[in-house]
């Protein structure tokens, strides 16, 4: 059991040490594999929620409900974000998908429903991982 400890401790501190190569590496591949076998991807879409719980599990177990109660006295900075993701992020995708994709519509509608749905997926990993307050980004998630 020991030694299976340390096989684990060795394999997430290599994965923490490399995460952004191993992200940009997994994209390619999956983008790859998406392309060669897109039958795949619908068998293995009731395994996302599984996925997400992995992803964003880490970042809070150390989380205490009186660091939330904290992060909401930072009004200024959810309702900046919040100001941002609902006003600038649709503005740009809009103006993007008139500048670059005005012959291709449907790529034009995609761009703009991915830039004016607030996404919270990995939102509060990437905080995490950067080493920013992920109760304000726990909060900012909430409140989109």
């Amino acid at each position: 059991m020991l030694k299976m400890l340390n096989v684990f401790f060795t394999c997430t501190g290599f994965i923490n040490r490399h995460v952004i190569k191993l992200l940009v590496g997994v994209i390619c591949f999956s983008a790859w594999f998406g392309y060669y076998y897109p039958g795949v991807g619908q068998r293995l879409q009731p395994f996302s929620p599984a996925c997400l719980f992995v992803m964003l599990y880490p970042m809070m177990i150390g989380l205490e409900f009186g660091e939330l109660r904290q992060a909401l006295a930072k009004l200024k900075v959810i309702t900046l974000a919040i100001g941002v993701n609902f006003t600038i992020s649709p503005l740009l995708a809009y103006f993007l998908a008139k500048t670059f994709l005005n012959a291709y519509p449907d790529f034009a509608v995609g761009l703009i429903l991915i830039g004016t749905v607030p996404c919270a997926g990995m939102v509060i990993t990437w905080t995490g991982m950067s080493r920013g307050s992920i109760p304000v980004a726990l909060l900012v998630t909430t409140f989109r």
